[in-house]
């Protein structure tokens, strides 16, 4: 049986953010919360799902390719709110604002990797930057804290400039990421 990787691209966040939601996770609850660990915390750009080990090969290439097009501008992060449907959340996250350059590297990442062959899921929606600080404990969502408890300003911005083939491992502790390879964007 040839062994798949669960991977997917994202990018890395500067330790002066990570700092910041580490200061905040201090105040949740690790009896209804699974907090991400500081190592584990990025802004997912394109879930990949499970991959075999000749299609990692191509998906560096075509990743490689799509990062030489672009040159993103600022992406800024404003809040942590429970998500991703407020009414029924799974997390807590930090939501950052809609910005093209990020819906657009998604699409052109998504339809390359179509086209070269590998098997994902597009997503037909809009792009909507967050990172995940926290997960719901199952069998916990009746203790919730009120969303006001949960909702804090956070400005953060920050200019990425390369992009991370990354592998999700499961673990009964939770997922544990593996970076695989960074591609740099083209440099403005």
């Amino acid at each position: 049986m040839i062994k798949k990787q669960r991977l997917f691209l994202a990018i890395k966040l500067p330790a002066q953010l990570i700092e910041q939601i580490t200061e905040y996770q201090k105040n949740l609850n690790p009896e209804i919360f699974r907090i991400v660990p500081a190592e584990n915390l990025h802004l997912t750009i394109v879930f990949i799902g499970g991959a075999e080990g000749q299609k990692t090969e191509e998906i560096k290439k075509v990743v490689s390719g799509v990062a030489k097009k672009f040159s993103l501008s600022e992406i800024k992060f404003e809040e942590t709110v429970y998500g991703p449907n407020p009414e029924n959340p799974r997390l807590i996250w930090l939501k950052g604002k809609y910005n093209l350059d990020y819906e657009n590297l998604k699409k052109e990442l998504e339809d390359n990797l179509i086209r070269a062959g590998v098997n994902l899921e597009k997503e037909n929606r809009k792009f909507l930057p967050h990172i995940t600080l926290a997960r719901i404990k199952e069998q916990k969502s009746h203790l919730l804290p009120l969303p006001g408890k949960v909702e804090k300003k956070m400005f953060f911005a920050f200019t990425p400039q390369g992009i991370w083939l990354m592998e999700s491992l499961l673990m009964p502790i939770g997922a544990q990421y593996k970076n695989l390879e960074e591609f740099s964007f083209s440099v403005k």
